[in-house]
């Protein structure tokens, strides 16, 4: 089932009462007030319009078009499938790395960190999004994913391995050739290691019984599949699912920040 943001209002809108609850985030263990009336508030602020660009199959301008020459020098093989190369601007760069200087005071503590940074250009076509590729196509993205992961999370020193893509330029995607990005280092981020922490916590309690389907063990279900599967016992819509993974709508606002909708798994 597949609803909007609006629809998913109106539903909340519908349980009687309505209920404000300071909720717990189980992967980071912070409460989440939840709010549903509030998506009812008028707004006068900022609005965006849909993206109408027309983007050509092939731009001679674009960097990540194949046989194109990179900011940086380089210049791109005219692949046919999925290309990945190693960031002309990483953000990270391998070991060794030159050593910190020593903190004058606590305050300013700082650490070395290394790693590597991997762009993964989905497909040949500088017009197409991943919504547009063929199965095909998305099947050798994500074989490339596997790759990549594997490569550069057997490194020496290598903890953690993130696959992401910055989805237009809202969200800072500096470039509308269809590629995503690959960052590895020897450092576990803050957010990550505090739910990688709650999903080894769960795993070892004994959980209270549900009837979600049993982890590998058969000890006790997937801290994931759970909650998912509670979600869905509550009649929560979800905004898209299939046989494989449901999406769930939250309506959620950190307790002192701004209201916002999200989707996700919690």
């Amino acid at each position: 089932m597949e609803i909007s943001v609006e629809q998913f209002s109106t539903w909340s809108l519908t349980q009687t009462p309505i209920l404000i609850t300071a909720a717990i985030n189980p992967l980071t263990n912070e409460h989440v007030l939840v709010s549903p009336h509030r998506t009812k508030r008028p707004w006068l602020g900022q609005t965006e319009a849909p993206q109408t660009v027309d983007l050509p199959s092939y731009d001679p301008a674009c960097y990540l078009c194949p046989g194109n020459s990179r900011s940086g020098g380089e210049k791109n093989p005219v692949y046919q499938n999925t290309h990945t190369f190693v960031n002309d601007f990483s953000a990270l760069l391998p070991a060794p790395t030159p050593a910190t200087p020593l903190a004058p005071h606590p305050l300013l503590t700082a650490s070395p960190i290394h790693g590597a940074c991997d762009v993964l250009i989905f497909h040949p076509r500088h017009d197409l999004t991943p919504a547009r590729l063929q199965v095909p196509d998305i099947e050798r993205i994500v074989a490339e994913w596997i790759r990549i992961y594997q490569l550069r999370g057997s490194q020496e020193g290598i903890k953690y391995v993130q696959i992401f893509e910055n989805n237009g330029a809202m969200m800072g995607c500096s470039n509308p050739h269809p590629h995503g990005q690959v960052w590895s280092m020897s450092e576990i981020p803050t957010l990550p290691a505090t739910e990688l922490a709650s999903l080894r916590r769960y795993a070892a309690s004994e959980a209270p019984t549900s009837d979600a389907p049993r982890g590998p063990k058969g000890i006790c279900p997937s801290f994931l599949i759970c909650r998912n599967f509670l979600k869905l016992q509550q009649e929560m819509p979800a905004c898209c699912a299939n046989t494989h993974m449901p999406r769930l709508v939250c309506l959620k606002q950190a307790v002192g920040s701004s209201s916002r909708t999200t989707t996700g798994l919690l």
